[in-house]
Order: C-alpha cells, then structure tokens, then sequence
C-alpha cells in the first residue's frame, strides 16, 4: 500500500446489480416500447425518441456508479482543517502540517494508517491518525488540506466517504 495513494473505483467495487438490472430490462422491454410508440402514435415520431432514451438508459445501466466497498469499517462525512491550525500541536504531539496525509478521528489510534475513499466519485487516498476530532456531530474524520485537495473535496469542505483500516 505504501507510495499508492489512489486506486480507481474498478478496483474497490462498483454496483455491478444496478447495471444488470438495467441492461436486462431494457433487452426485455425495448421491443414492447417500440410496438407500444408504433401503434400509439400511428407514426414513427414518438419511436425515435422513445428508443434513444431507452439507449441512454441502457448506458448508464452498464457504466454502473461508485459503490461503498464491502470492506468499509466506517461510512460518513469527512471535513477537511488546514492553515488555521498549520503548525499546532496535535494531540499526538506532533506539529500539524496541513500539505501531509494525516487526519483526525475520535477513537482510532494514533499513527494508524486509514484508507479513504470518497463515495461519490471512487477517490481515494491513505492517511495516518494524527490528531483527535472532528468535534462537529455527523462528521466521521476530519482530513488535513492535503488529503482533502487529493480526494477533490477542498471547493465543497465536505464529503460522503468510506474509511477502512487494518
């Protein structure tokens, strides 16, 4: 795991069901829609759209979309702290340097290497326990601005994630 900070969502799980699911539904139905279209309209206007909707919905079917991992030991809302505290003592001892891959989490032992991945868009990064927090209610992990600006979560401050550690 060492030096490899990012592994892409094929890796770590997709939602394989969604994308079946949807694939043989449209197989099944596209014949029925299209008669349906034929004799509705009595024209072939209403066909046309109706099967590249049908098509667009059969590609997002297949693309699938980020999945949580089955290994996730945590799911929930990461937060990010930066230049306000660059420098500081955490509660480990150490200086906090916001350019690091460290995070704060409330019960994790220090020095424990955590794997988060964000749901939404399948970025992942490790970081190393280093601090306690966060101390705002519904937040699992407050991440220094370097993991946050790997994960691409430094415009919205906040993010749907996976956490999993050894």
């Amino acid at each position: 795991m060492a030096g490899r900070d990012y592994t892409p969502p094929a890796e770590w799980g997709r939602t394989v069901t969604f994308g079946v699911f949807w694939a043989v539904l449209i197989l099944l139905a596209l014949p029925q829609l299209v008669l349906i279209g034929l004799w509705w309209a009595g024209r072939r206007l209403l066909t046309i759209p109706l099967a590249l909707t049908v098509v667009g919905l059969a590609v997002i079917g297949f693309m699938g979309r980020p999945a949580v991992a089955a290994e996730c030991d945590q799911v929930g809302l990461a937060s990010y702290y930066g230049a306000e505290h660059h420098g500081r003592l955490t509660a480990s001892g150490e200086p906090f340097n916001m350019h690091a891959m460290t995070a704060a989490h409330r019960t994790l032992p220090f020095n424990t290497m955590v794997r988060v991945c964000r749901v939404d868009t399948g970025a992942c990064v490790t970081v190393r326990i280093s601090d306690r927090g966060p101390f705002i209610a519904g937040r699992i992990i407050d991440l220094s601005r370097g993991a946050a600006a790997r994960l691409g979560m430094i415009q919205h401050g906040v993010a749907q994630v996976c956490l999993s550690w050894q």
